[in-house]
């Protein structure tokens, strides 16, 4: 059996590390952090609520990465867009380097 201790310190590996998709990241929001450690230190004492918010907040993370990288995959999509025929509006000219008379 695990102790409140190694509970918290799974619950807090899974809170604070990134998830990634692609190139994506997904990192906690900061302002949250402290909320977050309340809710560890409740659930450190509940072994099987514990397991099932470990499980919980590594599929929405993962979630949210994925969607992070569909967004920016979407993103790029949109920009490169068929590149333009570049017309050319100079039209050559022959080219005398002789004057008139020497010709």
């Amino acid at each position: 059996m695990k102790t409140p201790a190694q509970i918290k310190s799974e619950l807090s590996d899974t809170l604070f590390t990134p998830a990634e998709c692609g190139k994506s990241k997904f990192l906690l929001n900061t302002s949250h952090a402290t909320l977050c450690v309340g809710i560890m230190d409740v659930l450190a004492h509940h072994p099987e609520a514990a397991e099932a918010m470990n499980n919980f907040l590594i599929t929405k993370k993962t979630n949210a990465a994925a969607a992070k990288e569909q967004r920016r995959l979407e993103g790029i999509e949109k920009r490169k867009r068929p590149q333009r025929k570049r017309h050319s509006y100079f039209t050559p000219q022959p080219f005398d380097l002789l004057p008139d008379d020497m010709v």
